[in-house]
């Protein structure tokens, strides 16, 4: 079982999760992915990396800032899309995979493998921000696709609550509130998927929209490259989809990339 994760992990595939659920747990998705985003998966839970702890689920949401970048996105760093922050301190960039947290000043602060260790000034409208290289002190933006609107719903935690695009408090708003920020999501073996505010759906095919669909039952419709999918959350953060067009079917789970090694424009000759 460890050669299989170990050969996993280095091809960058979804790897299985470690939550030993009862089959009562099977029946409830929203408890499964709760008790997932509270645990970590495959020692994804909270530890010291480059200075600082990894994000935790209290952490989260207890921190506006965490909240911001985890379920807004996705962000651009140095010029390069496609950085996501996501729940329990998981980190998806260009140049593969990193974890982040809050530092014991408040301030984000993201791990990007070889790349090294970055501390995050948000601005004060929240739509960028600049992070500084811990080791060589240079500097490099941060920033929100333009058109998206990076304001709170309200202060503090009540980021977490639902819009109306997203469900609010009525049928799914429920499931919608515990998806938003979680992930990386891998669709078929393609990561990454992030379920993000406002509707917002990052797919690595473009972008799409996502809402809780109108039976209530925990399901999602995921909107992307001109198709509706219908998304059940199963046990240990998997999901299945069925393409409504023609009902083709299939899977996916959490997962993670390899680690990132080389981030040609954060180096000092691009920045």
């Amino acid at each position: 079982m460890g050669r299989r994760r170990n050969q996993a992990r280095r091809q960058g595939h979804a790897l299985p999760l470690t939550l030993a659920l009862t089959p009562t747990l099977a029946l409830t998705p929203t408890l499964a992915l709760t008790r997932h985003t509270t645990k970590g998966t495959l020692g994804w839970g909270p530890r010291a990396v480059g200075g600082f702890t990894t994000l935790d689920e209290p952490t989260y949401l207890r921190s506006s800032a965490a909240q911001r970048l985890a379920t807004l996105g996705p962000w651009s760093l140095g010029g390069k899309a496609g950085l996501l922050f996501f729940r329990q301190g998981r980190l998806h960039s260009p140049w593969g995979a990193g974890t982040w947290g809050i530092g014991a000043d408040g301030a984000p602060t993201m791990s990007l493998g070889k790349c090294g260790a970055w501390r995050l000034a948000l601005d004060d409208e929240g739509g960028g921000f600049l992070a500084e290289h811990a080791q060589s002190g240079r500097s490099v933006r941060g920033e929100l696709p333009e058109g998206t609107d990076p304001r709170y719903d309200g202060d503090g935690d009540a980021i977490l609550a639902a819009t109306a695009a997203e469900g609010g408090g009525g049928k799914g708003g429920t499931m919608v509130r515990r998806l938003l920020g979680t992930g990386p999501w891998v669709w078929t073996g393609v990561a990454a998927v992030g379920f993000l505010r406002r509707g917002v759906l990052h797919t690595p095919w473009g972008a799409g929209r996502w809402k809780p669909h109108d039976s209530g039952d925990g399901t999602i419709v995921a909107s992307f490259v001109g198709e509706e999918h219908i998304v059940t959350f199963g046990e240990c953060a998997s999901f299945s989809f069925r393409r409504v067009r023609d009902g083709d079917k299939g899977v996916g789970s959490m997962g993670q990339q390899k680690a990132a090694e080389v981030c040609a424009e954060l180096d000092a000759e691009h920045v």
